[in-house]
């Protein structure tokens, strides 16, 4: 499915650029600075990736993104209820 190649295709992206620059900043390559820029531009890129579930085909319809399975209010204890 389209929607679970998307997820694995941020994670492996995410994954992949963290451990890039950890390993410079463990050659002193890359500072702490370069880190949290880093952490931002994978989280901006991840969240761009994963506007593409909700494109438009070429028919013209629009893909139905995959509904969340809990309600948006919380039971008693604090606890997400299944629909």
């Amino acid at each position: 499915m389209a929607t679970e190649r998307i997820i694995v295709q941020n994670i492996v992206m995410i994954l992949g650029i963290k451990v890039l620059v950890m390993v410079l900043g463990i050659l002193g390559l890359a500072g702490m600075w370069a880190a949290v820029m880093a952490d931002v531009g994978v989280c901006l890129l991840a969240v761009g990736n994963s506007m593409r579930i909700f494109r438009i085909n070429p028919a013209g319809e629009e893909i139905k993104a995959v509904s969340c399975p809990f309600r948006r209010d919380f039971g008693r204890h604090g606890n997400l209820r299944a629909v």
